[in-house]
């Protein structure tokens, strides 16, 4: 990779919208592949549950951001540029933004909890 290269970063996001449709296949997956969390403490219980909602809502922010995504590229290929941009900055902070901080927060809240014993 030449770092001096103007369009590397073009290259490094033409895989964006595959990278959000991955994520939420695996996300809607990962249930069926996981072998379950098995505790008699409320507690451990409560933030497992809270860490699940937490992966629902951002599998589904991942599916939101790949059809918002897709639509935006609709838009720019009927050459509906400032439709497309405005797409993106409307919808983008609320269907991925707000579960991403979401989860990280309650990942960093619950955490501990689970590890202490």
């Amino acid at each position: 990779m030449r770092l001096k290269d103007p369009l590397q970063g073009v290259k490094m996001a033409q895989g964006h919208i595959i990278i959000h449709f991955i994520f939420f296949v695996l996300a809607v997956l990962l249930p069926f592949l996981s072998s379950g969390y098995s505790s008699t403490d409320k507690k451990d219980l409560a933030a497992v549950a809270e860490q699940q909602r937490a992966v629902h809502m951002l599998k589904w922010g991942h599916c939101a951001t790949f059809i918002v995504i897709v639509a935006s590229l609709v838009l720019k290929k009927y050459q509906m540029y400032n439709r497309a941009q405005i797409l993106l900055v409307a919808t983008l902070p609320f269907s991925y933004g707000y579960p991403l901080t979401k989860s990280i927060y309650v990942f960093m809240m619950t955490k501990p909890q689970l590890l202490t014993d």
